[in-house]
């Protein structure tokens, strides 16, 4: 997933940084709604081996993410990666 994250960041000259603070804009809304989540099979989790990397983001946006993954009891991660593979294709065509 991170690899495609970077991909897409290339593509629009930005960084990772500003593409999930813009999928997280994006997919917010959606995010709140458990039964969207559930529809992101695993299958469309985009395979390859678990990376680690810090990302930074604004402090309002890592503090409505970290409430969010409270209230639906799951990490911060889960939620950003859900959030780009829900708003990946308001990105770049591929």
């Amino acid at each position: 997933m991170l690899r495609d994250l970077d991909r897409h960041a290339q593509q629009l000259g930005k960084g990772v940084s500003w593409c999930l603070r813009m999928a997280w804009n994006m997919a917010a809304d959606q995010l709140g709604e458990v039964r969207a989540l559930q529809r992101l099979a695993g299958h469309q989790l985009l395979a390859g081996k678990k990376t680690t990397r810090l990302i930074e983001l604004p402090v309002a946006l890592w503090l409505s993410v970290a409430l969010e993954a409270e209230r639906l009891d799951r990490s911060r991660s889960w939620l950003l990666q859900r959030a780009w593979l829900l708003a990946r294709s308001h990105f770049v065509s591929e």
